[in-house]
C-alpha cells in the first residue's frame, strides 16, 4: 500500500481503536461448528511445482515437496482450495453449477478465445473440485464457504492491523453491524446480544474516507507493479543482475 499525501496514512491510535472494536465482536464471528475451527495439518502451497508426478503418467502423483512453512492450524485459517486452482479471484455459487462458454464465443477475436477458453476450463476444474470436497469431506466445504463470509474476512483481516490492515479491517466491522442478527453464534443464543458497537455518524464517514483511501493506495501500488513488470522486486527484493535497473525504475514510477 502506497501511503503518500492524500492517501491513508497509519496510525497507531487507528490501530489501537480497530482491535479494540474487533475484541468486542470476536466471540461471535466464529463459527458454532468446531470442526471447522479444529486443528489440522495443511500444506497451503499446492501449486504445480510442488506435485510431482509421473511424466509417462501425468495423472499419477509421486510426491509432494515444500513442506517446511507446514503448521498445525484451525481448519479456517487454511488455503482450502489447491493454488493450482486459483481463477483470479472469481466466485464459484454455492449451487455449484458447470460453468459455460461465453454465448458469443464464436465471433470472439483469436487473441480473446483462448483467454474465455482458459476461463472456461479453469472454473470447470474448481467446480469438480468443490463437488468432489462436498461429496467427500462435508467439513472442509463448510469451511470454504465460511472463508467467504464477512465474519471470516474480519477474522482474516485482523491478523493484518499490524502492516496496513485497519482501515479494511474498520469497513468490515461497520459492514458485519447489518448482519449481525444472522450470524450462527447469535442465532444460537437465546437471550443474543445486540451488536456491541455504537458508531458516531463522524466514526462512520470517518471509516468510509479511509477505505477510499487505503484502497486508492492499494491501486497505487498494483499499478506501479503491472507497469515494472518483471523489475517489480517481489517482496522487496531485486535480483542481483537487475538490482540498478529496478531502482532506476523504482525512482521513475516515484516521480
Amino acid at each position: 500500500m502506497a501511503c503518500g499525501p492524500g492517501l491513508y496514512q497509519p496510525m497507531t491510535s487507528k490501530k489501537l481503536e480497530s482491535l479494540h472494536w474487533y475484541l468486542k465482536i470476536l466471540p461471535f464471528l466464529l463459527p458454532t461448528d468446531n470442526l471447522l475451527s479444529s486443528a489440522v495439518l495443511w500444506h497451503n502451497d499446492l501449486h504445480d511445482e510442488n506435485i510431482l508426478v509421473d511424466p509417462e503418467n501425468p495423472t499419477k502423483i509421486l510426491g509432494i515437496i515444500d513442506w517446511q512453512s507446514t503448521e498445525v492450524t484451525p481448519l479456517l485459517a487454511n488455503r482450502l482450495d489447491p493454488s493450482f486452482l486459483d481463477c483470479g479471484g472469481l466466485v464459484v455459487g454455492e449451487d455449484l453449477e458447470r460453468p459455460e462458454l461465453p454465448e458469443d464465443y464464436d465471433i470472439l477475436s483469436e487473441d480473446e478465445k483462448p483467454k474465455a477458453m482458459k476461463l472456461y476450463m479453469d472454473l470447470s476444474m474448481l467446480v469438480a473440485w468443490r463437488r468432489l470436497v462436498k461429496k467427500k469431506n462435508i467439513t472442509q466445504y463448510n469451511a470454504t464457504n465460511f472463508q467467504k463470509s464477512t465474519a471470516w474476512h474480519i477474522l482474516h483481516m485482523s491478523g493484518r492491523v499490524f502492516q496496513f490492515g485497519e482501515a479494511h479491517l474498520n469497513a468490515l466491522i461497520l459492514a458485519i453491524r447489518d448482519e449481525w442478527l444472522d450470524l450462527p453464534a447469535i442465532i444460537s443464543v437465546k437471550d443474543a446480544p445486540s451488536f456491541p458497537i455504537e458508531f458516531t455518524e463522524s466514526q462512520i464517514r470517518q471509516i468510509g474516507e479511509d477505505m477510499a483511501k487505503a484502497d486508492a493506495g492499494i491501486q497505487i501500488m498494483t499499478t506501479l507493479a503491472k507497469k515494472l513488470g518483471d523489475l517489480w522486486p517481489d517482496k522487496g527484493i531485486a535480483t542481483n543482475c537487475h538490482f540498478e535497473e529496478a531502482m532506476a525504475a523504482l525512482q521513475e514510477a516515484k516521480k
